[in-house]
């Protein structure tokens, strides 16, 4: 879909597939990432437990180093959101 980026933060607006999944082996290093449900329902794994977003405007949050993976529940388009950017 989309993505945007500067030095200070990073927004991808992302549409994911039914069963889609995504794994993380190691933590977020050092950003402060989040996502944001649009439509459908997501649950994302972390270190401390599983969050499922199933409401549009439903977010989860996580600390830098908090590994994470997530499951598209159903067709999915989530707003993801890091600060700082990668590219920082």
């Amino acid at each position: 879909m989309d993505q945007a980026e500067s030095g200070r933060v990073g927004i991808r607006l992302r549409l994911r597939p039914d069963a889609s999944d995504w794994q993380l082996h190691a933590g977020a290093g050092a950003l402060m990432p989040g996502g944001n449900l649009i439509s459908g329902k997501f649950r994302v794994d972390l270190t401390g437990g599983s969050e499922t977003l199933n409401d549009q405007g439903d977010y989860v949050m996580w600390q830098p180093g908090i590994d994470h993976s997530w499951e598209a529940l159903s067709t999915s388009t989530v707003l993801t959101v890091r600060w700082p950017s990668e590219s920082h």
